[in-house]
């Protein structure tokens, strides 16, 4: 009778391969006759394999990183068209220039202080004309911020407006003077001789005068304070600007701000797209010096755990510790590879890339252990069963037999995986997914090519050490040479072995027994429904900046922003693109209808604090009509002026005469015109602003309800004119309600293509089933345990996850497929015990291995200050550790059950 171990290694005689279907059939004829060209080709596979790997290496390492802030909001967002929309409504064929400044007191004071505005002005002075410059390719000529400007030359003209006030209330008094009504210093507009400014895009935490908190001015004012005054920079794109230019531009900028300019009395932050990409951009290269460590750390387990199966097998040491190392190391070439071809082809190298090598060790680690430990057990069955047909070729083909499948199953079913995450996922969860699929099929092929012949070498280096050893024995009657085969070494061998063999057969009674079975099936199921019910409360919470490095500066800009701006002053950015002519009372009606309807919602400013150049331009041309008239104008009677005026048809030439006043000259970065043939004056497109304020919209839940009644009323009342709404976070709020469906889309469609690969391979219901179990219950569990561990989801939790998805399925596929294979590898024996027993010491120590070793080595992210760090370590522990359980024993567990209540049926 063989023994258990003697029964648990895989050989393939031809008799038992006409028993599998023609596929399966067929693929371990192609693993067979691939191990004859590894064995004779080894080196120049090798050669092959590093020459190709140096080259996509050093093209990854060289490529710059670009990161697109875009590229969160989920594939066909509605912002997406929205911001396509603005940026066609400012002619740009992409982004132009857009900064904010954000200036606050040092010492804690008033923003309102005459020696503040003073220096807010410097600042503003300082950015329009000597911070930096942009290369005009037109005029030739370098030119600062005042030059190009254009159309938003004065967009922060009410903080000289405000000071000039403070300046000229400042000199009545020292002259005793009366302040009189030509000056007013309120929020949210003030008068400064007789022209209203609405002060409220630049001034922000805002305290308004009460009983206990007297107004700052002496003069009409309603303000106490002010905690922050915000100055925008915007220009349209011009001069044959590249992207790399202006982006260039604006991070000279923020550099001068931070490093040369001073400031005793005010705290100057700057902020802008190419800030907040650069950001990002560092915050995912502070993950590249921690793969070194990751590698070390992986190699370290990996070789103690290889030592302890050489242990066990009573096989040679020193060859197992340089195939242990390259196994480790072929991911990280396989990663490397990937990544390479992919950014000659052309693809952008975002900062979310970094954390793709990591991701493969889980994967590629898993396949390294299977393969070695089949050849331990491939080289104990030849060495305790001579036979004339032990060559490096057949053993390697029998190793390929044994493990090719089910790592072609994982392979396959991760690359599904990242398939539909990348379709319903954001461009840059579409980004990693692709990475990920490049790395998986390089490393499936690494796997075949270049650690298999590695293997080869080694091999037979081994087999040349043992055939000596074998001689040295029969004729010496001594032992081994090799001091790691020595007899000293047989009695830790033998216990190793006989320890592991009554810990598997222990483990085996155990879970096979009716109660234990029936028990951990129990266990799981109360899990699984704490796990639904957290899932399904799990939080949204996002913000940018949880994609920067821990000491970024734009962690406090982005506090300033949600707790000072936000709740005071949002802005719903209303493009009127097809308005028709608005010389008709009828359409501009239309316009009125829905510009009423957006202020009539909840969070709503009054009417003035919106920039609406269509009503003020109604507004002119009825003080036109007045102008000229002898009597004093009663309010009755200009009532019914500009009632009369909105029911008539107007002449647009007079656009220009308002366009000239100073009040309203601001509103030319609202409009875009033309003339027609008839030299008349007609309006293409317009935008409206509306502004709303509460506390609430601090909460990003609130602003996405904010902006879902925008836009229902855009399309209640915008249609014909063809309008849409714009708010700043848009990308982001749009993900609070595709993140859920992505995920759960991603999770079934993973489960689905894992059910099919596996009937594919082992055309078993069963099995396919408990695989498919197992995994969707990991995917469960581990979303379950994030939301109890107070996780919030948001998009890099959204990418780990859609990731982790992934390799899920790698532990169970490897269990599940062995499961089925031992029913024609035990010749007859297809008890659930003895199957059980021949899947887990097949592939129970590598999974473990792997299990542990991928654990330890992501632990390394850690050391990293960066939420994506953190993210990605909680998520991969997690889901490995939960991959591990669920393989080595609920699908055990599952297995037994269904064998025990079938039994039960056939007896009742």
């Amino acid at each position: 009778m063989k023994s258990v171990e003697e029964k648990t290694v895989i050989s393939y005689p031809e008799k038992s391969l006409t028993r599998h279907d023609r596929f399966t059939h067929k693929l371990h004829a192609a693993y067979r006759a691939w191990a004859e060209v590894v064995v004779q080709h080894s080196w120049k596979i090798i050669i092959a394999c590093l020459a190709v790997t140096a080259v996509c290496t050093f093209k990854m390492v060289t490529t710059p990183h670009q990161n697109n802030i875009k590229g969160y909001a989920p594939f066909g967002s509605r912002s997406l068209y929205e911001f396509a929309v603005r940026e066609e409504f400012f002619a740009q064929t992409g982004a132009g220039v857009r900064m904010f400044v954000l200036m606050v007191p040092k010492n804690g004071t008033n923003m309102l202080t005459q020696e503040n505005l003073a220096e807010a002005i410097r600042v503003d002075e300082l950015i329009k004309w000597n911070s930096s410059f942009l290369h005009n390719h037109i005029t030739g000529q370098q030119e600062p911020f005042a030059m190009f400007c254009r159309r938003f030359c004065k967009i922060n003209e009410p903080v000289h407006a405000f000071y000039k006030g403070i300046q000229f209330e400042n000199e009545l008094l020292a002259e005793n003077q009366s302040l009189g009504d030509q000056l007013d210093l309120s929020y949210p507009t003030m008068t400064l001789f007789g022209r209203r400014v609405n002060i409220q895009a630049n001034f922000f935490g805002i305290h308004k005068a009460n009983k206990t908190h007297p107004p700052i001015f002496p003069g009409h004012s309603n303000l106490h304070a002010a905690d922050m005054v915000v100055l925008l920079y915007r220009a349209e794109r011009i001069g044959g600007w590249s992207d790399k230019e202006i982006k260039d531009y604006e991070m000279a900028t923020s550099r001068y701000i931070k490093d040369q300019f001073h400031s005793d009395i005010l705290d100057v932050m700057t902020i802008s797209t190419s800030y907040v990409e650069a950001e990002v951009d560092r915050a995912g290269r502070t993950l590249m010096p921690y793969v070194g460590l990751g590698f070390i750390v992986m190699s370290t387990c990996a070789v103690t755990s290889v030592i302890v199966s050489c242990l066990y097998f009573g096989s040679l040491i020193s060859y197992k510790i340089p195939l242990a190392i390259v196994g480790c190391i072929c991911p990280f070439m396989a990663s490397g590879t990937a990544l390479g071809v992919l950014f000659y082809c052309g693809l952008r190298y975002g900062a979310i890339l970094a954390v793709s090598p990591f991701l493969l060790l889980a994967i590629g680690v898993d396949d390294a252990y299977l393969m070695i430990h089949a050849w331990q057990h491939v080289s104990t069955n030849f060495r305790t069963r001579p036979s004339k047909d032990d060559t490096i070729a057949e053993r390697i083909a029998l190793i390929l037999i044994e493990t090719g499948p089910s790592i072609l199953i994982s392979a396959l079913a991760n690359i599904f995986a990242d398939a539909v995450g990348s379709f319903t996922g954001s461009m840059e969860i579409t980004l990693l997914c692709v990475g990920n699929i490049a790395s998986i099929c390089v490393d499936f092929f690494y796997q075949i090519t270049f650690f298999t012949a590695v293997l080869a070498i080694l091999g037979q280096m081994e087999m040349n050490k043992e055939k000596k050893a074998r001689e040295v024995e029969e004729t010496s009657k001594a032992v081994e040479s090799d001091s790691e085969s020595s007899g000293s070494d047989r009695p830790l061998r033998n216990k190793v072995r006989s320890s592991f063999l009554s810990l598997v057969d222990g483990y085996i009674t155990f879970i096979t027994h009716w109660l234990a079975s029936l028990f951990v099936c129990i266990i799981w199921a109360i899990f699984l429904v704490f796990a639904v019910k957290a899932m399904l409360g799990f939080e949204i919470n996002l913000t940018t900046s949880k994609l920067f490095a821990r000491d970024s500066p734009l962690h406090k800009i982005e506090k300033y922003r949600e707790n000072m701006v936000l709740p005071y002053f949002t802005q719903a950015q209303i493009f009127v693109n097809n308005p028709g002519n608005l010389s008709l009372p009828e359409q501009r009606k239309k316009v009125h209808r829905l510009v009423e309807a957006m202020e009539a919602l909840p969070y709503a400013y009054d009417k003035e604090s919106s920039n609406y150049f269509l009503r003020d331009f109604e507004v002119f041309v009825t003080q036109s009509g007045m102008f000229g008239m002898e009597e004093e104008v009663d309010e009755d009677f200009e009532r019914e002026m500009k009632k009369n005026v909105s029911n008539e048809i107007l002449d647009m030439n007079e656009l220009e005469s308002f366009l000239s006043w100073s009040e309203y000259d601001y509103y030319r970065g609202f409009l875009n015109t033309h003339k027609d043939e008839a030299n008349n004056t007609v309006i293409d497109n317009f935008l409206v602003y509306v502004a709303y304020h509460g506390d609430d919209l601090k909460d990003w839940y609130k602003r996405a309800g904010v902006l879902r009644q925008w836009r229902e009323t855009i399309d209640k009342y915008g249609k014909e004119i063809n309008a849409t709404v714009l708010h700043d976070d848009g990308l982001y709020l749009d993900l609070l309600e595709n993140m859920p469906t992505d995920i759960w889309q991603s999770g079934l469609a993973t489960v689905l293509c894992m059910a099919g690969i596996c009937l594919l391979f082992m055309w078993k219901l069963k099995p396919v089933l408990v695989a498919a179990a197992c995994i969707a219950s990991i995917m469960v569990c581990t979303l379950g345990w994030m939301a109890m561990q107070g996780m919030t989801m948001d998009p890099i939790v959204m990418a780990a996850v859609i990731i982790s998805i992934g390799f899920s399925v790698d532990i169970p596929a490897h269990v599940s497929y062995h499961f089925h294979m031992a029913e024609k590898q035990l010749e007859g024996r297809v008890e659930v015990a003895d199957r059980l027993r021949f899947a887990l010491t097949t592939v129970g120590y590598p999974a473990f291995q792997a299990s542990l070793s991928t654990n330890i080595c992501v632990l390394c992210l850690l050391l990293v200050p960066l939420y994506m760090a953190r993210v990605f370590v909680n998520v991969m522990c997690v889901c490995i550790t939960l991959c591990a359980i669920h393989s080595l024993i609920l699908m055990p567990a599952l297995y037994a059950l269904t064998a025990n209540i079938k039994n039960f049926l056939c007896k009742s």
